[in-house]
């Protein structure tokens, strides 16, 4: 997907982590967020889907109503505490109640509700509650707090080309960033502009950086101008990457904008 130059151009990443234990779901989200780490990527994740059933055909996913509540328990633990690092603005879980299988198939995922068909709870009821309450409550991480839609609200960052590609909130540092297309090549270098927006008249300088194709970090400049030129050596194909933050004058930094990707002949 970032290959493809998807990058810049979402605010929160999606994931359906599913998997027949807790320590496979944490897995899986720690993986995604290590892949949008490697390529400069610093929106936000939602777990949109995660669950377990406690009846009907047997399958990867299924559970007693006892290892249901464990392994629920034991995934929002570890996800709340390692909300910061993972960028984890919410979780959701499937479903809130079991639902009437169809005529020819009882398939698990009619079965994964924290209510019973009936409408009585079953023990996974309680470690939800437990955790949703722990994990509504904005930290420290300036992250809001996990109350409404992965799509709802209203974003509160940083402006990419007319986009918004992050909702990390908490700070009044926002920028815009916009930069080419294509970067002008020469037979050493490749050269581009890249102009920052201030969103605030609280920042006293930018931080601009390039990652190259291929690279894994940042060649990092900082300025005080609003219109720059970058120049730095040249790569045989691939894409560039730009990201851009404002600083205030006691060195605080903001949230990241991020262009899109930038082709290199």
């Amino acid at each position: 997907m970032y290959q493809a130059g998807a990058g810049g151009t979402f605010d929160t990443m999606a994931v359906h982590p599913y998997a027949a234990d807790a320590e496979g779901v944490l897995r899986l989200v720690r993986q995604v967020r290590q892949v949008m780490d490697d390529y400069g990527d610093s929106s936000a994740l939602w777990v949109t889907e995660l669950g377990w059933a406690t009846a009907g055909r047997e399958s990867t996913f299924s559970l007693d109503e006892s290892g249901q509540a464990a392994e629920l328990g034991t995934a929002l633990q570890t996800l709340t505490e390692e909300r910061s690092d993972l960028r984890l603005r919410g979780v959701v879980y499937f479903a809130w109640q079991d639902v009437p299988p169809a005529p020819d198939r009882d398939l698990w995922l009619y079965h994964t509700g924290l209510l019973r068909l009936d409408g009585t709870p079953k023990p996974a009821l309680e470690d939800f509650r437990q955790w949703a309450r722990r994990f509504s409550t904005p930290g420290a991480d300036g992250l809001p707090a996990a109350n409404g839609s992965p799509t709802g609200g209203r974003p509160t960052s940083t402006g990419v080309e007319g986009r918004s590609p992050s909702r990390a909130s908490g700070s009044g540092l926002r920028v815009g960033l916009i930069a080419p297309r294509r970067a002008t090549v020469g037979p050493r270098r490749k050269t581009f502009r890249v102009r920052v927006v201030p969103r605030s008249k609280s920042i006293a300088r930018h931080e601009v950086g390039v990652r190259p194709p291929g690279g894994r970090r940042y060649l990092e400049v900082p300025t005080a101008r609003r219109r720059w030129k970058v120049s730095i050596p040249a790569a045989r194909g691939g894409r560039y990457r730009v990201r851009a933050r404002g600083v205030d004058r006691k060195g605080r930094p903001g949230p990241w904008a991020y262009a899109r990707t930038i082709a290199g002949a």
